[in-house]
């Protein structure tokens, strides 16, 4: 193979290995992630923070009003995060969140995914809401999960509200959705 056909596909090869680069860069610029659906929208405003083992991750909501109910108002968000490794083996961390409605204390006892976060929500459509959701290795999922490490995630989240009366459950959702994080 001659010099000049070496160089030919260099010249086509550099190139497309850098678009990756810029296709990164420009989803960065986009902003914060932000899963939303009728009536509640929560933010990944970031950065999110590692501390030994566990990722925390700050959050920002958005609720609307629900009626007021005789059972109590509460909801609870659930974030799970999925990270490559050197390794190759996956790293899987989940972490709950436990929101109390205005001012509401009663009910909102999750279950299975073990401690979580509280938060207290004024839902009035307008308040952002702020806190933070804790995510620990998810050894439920995967008893052998590597542990979190700084670099990219891919993250899923889903949550609602709900007022409970007498006559059923008033419910707003947000996801579930996926999307790109950063720990």
């Amino acid at each position: 193979m001659n010099v000049w056909t070496k160089y030919a596909r260099l010249a086509i090869v550099v190139p497309l290995l850098a678009i990756p680069l810029f296709a990164t860069s420009a989803s960065a610029a986009a902003g914060p992630a932000t899963v939303s659906g009728p009536g509640l929208s929560v933010t990944f405003p970031g950065p999110n923070n590692r501390i030994g083992v566990s990722v925390t991750v700050p959050i920002q909501v958005v609720c609307s009003p629900l009626p007021p109910a005789f059972f109590g108002t509460f909801g609870n968000g659930h974030l799970s995060l999925v990270q490559a490794t050197p390794s190759g083996k996956a790293a899987v961390g989940a972490g709950d969140v436990f929101w109390f409605l205005n001012g509401s204390t009663g009910g909102g006892k999750g279950g299975g995914g073990g401690p979580g976060t509280f938060m207290a929500l004024t839902c009035d459509g307008t308040t952002i809401n702020t806190g933070a959701i804790t995510v620990s290795p998810d050894t439920f999922t995967d008893p052998f999960t590597a542990a979190l490490h700084n670099g990219p995630a891919n993250a899923t989240f889903s949550g609602q509200v709900c007022s409970f009366s007498y006559f059923g459950a008033s419910c707003d959702s947000a996801g579930p959705a996926s999307f790109a994080i950063k720990i």
